[in-house]
C-alpha cells in the first residue's frame, strides 16, 4: 500500500478534492499503470469531509500489491480534476 497525505491551507478551495463523488487513483509514472484506492469492507480507505478544515492533514491508500511502485519512483496523483506530479514515493 501507499500511504498519500495532504495538508489543507484553503478550505474552501480544496471542497471538490474532499468530496466523495471524485475519482481518485495514482499513476506509475513509470509504466503509467493506474493504482486505485484500497477498499476495505466500510468504503474506499480515503478520507472525505462536506466541510473541510483548514491545516489538517488528510490521507489516501493506494493499492500497490503487486509492488510495482518503490521507493524514488515518480508518481501522479490524480483526485477529480487535481493532479500532483513527479512526487517521488519515500
Amino acid at each position: 500500500m501507499l500511504d498519500f497525505r495532504y495538508r489543507v491551507t484553503d478550505a474552501e478551495k480544496s471542497m471538490s478534492l474532499l468530496s466523495r463523488d471524485v475519482t481518485v487513483y495514482l499513476i506509475d509514472q513509470k509504466t503509467g499503470s493506474k493504482l486505485p484506492v484500497v477498499r476495505s469492507r466500510f468504503g474506499p480507505m480515503r478520507q472525505t469531509a462536506v466541510k473541510p478544515t483548514e491545516n489538517r492533514v488528510y490521507a489516501v491508500v493506494f493499492s500497490n500489491s503487486s509492488r510495482s511502485v518503490k521507493k524514488g519512483d515518480k508518481v501522479t496523483v490524480v483526485i477529480g480534476d487535481f493532479k500532483a506530479e513527479h512526487l517521488i514515493v519515500e
